[in-house]
């Protein structure tokens, strides 16, 4: 699903350079043609209603039926659209680290995480939003 387009270019980006092909869905795509579907990340959920909409009427359309990726927001818009809730406004307990790229700009909002074996990085996180019941 596509998110704004700064955002939009991230993806399409990452995805191009792994060789992976991709489809960017519309309102007249249908959704039969595609082997997954990825749900973007992105704004809060209730602040972009015609997205929200889109992406709620897709989801219930491949649920099911075709497999589904939720990044972030999408993540999020899935637990929404089964049923759970979501933690409005998180006041950041996770600790965020500034780092610092190569040519000087600066990306805030990356965490730690440690997965259950152990292994351990650094991943992109600017949610305000996160879920609360499942």
């Amino acid at each position: 699903m596509p998110p704004y387009h700064t955002e939009l270019k991230h993806y399409t980006d990452w995805l191009s350079r792994r060789g992976i092909e991709y489809k960017i869905l519309t309102p007249e795509s249908n959704i039969c043609e595609v082997d997954l579907i990825m749900f973007c990340g992105g704004g809060d959920i209730g602040k972009r209603p015609l997205r929200d909409e889109f992406e709620k009427k897709v989801f219930l359309e491949a649920y099911g039926k075709i497999p589904i990726f939720g990044i972030c927001r999408g993540m999020q818009l899935a637990n929404v659209v089964l049923g759970g809730s979501l933690i409005e406004d998180i006041k950041s307990f996770v600790k965020h680290t500034p780092i610092k790229m190569k040519d000087d700009r600066k990306i805030s909002s990356f965490h730690k995480v440690v997965t259950e074996h152990g292994n351990s990085f650094l991943i992109n996180s600017r949610h305000h939003q996160g879920l609360n019941v499942l």
